[in-house]
């Protein structure tokens, strides 16, 4: 029964780092509107070349913790 609660303490859906995780992107997300005034295709370039950096950023956040694991 100990064993069983250890490992539920270590393996809980919300850890440090998910949590971590969510509020940056939360935080992110409401920092990045503005009131700005720009041309329609400005807007959609600004959106896709934030996509694009926030998918190399989790990569790289993904990349590094995995990096000492084992296979």
């Amino acid at each position: 029964m100990e064993a069983q609660k250890k490992i539920n303490k270590y393996y809980s859906p919300f850890d440090r780092r998910t949590i971590i995780m969510y509020g940056m992107f939360i935080f992110t997300m409401i920092s990045l509107p503005g009131n700005v005034k720009c041309e329609m295709g400005e807007t959609i370039a600004s959106l896709f070349l934030f996509i694009i950096v926030t998918v190399f950023i989790f990569a790289a956040i993904g990349w590094w913790s995995r990096r000492q694991e084992n296979k």
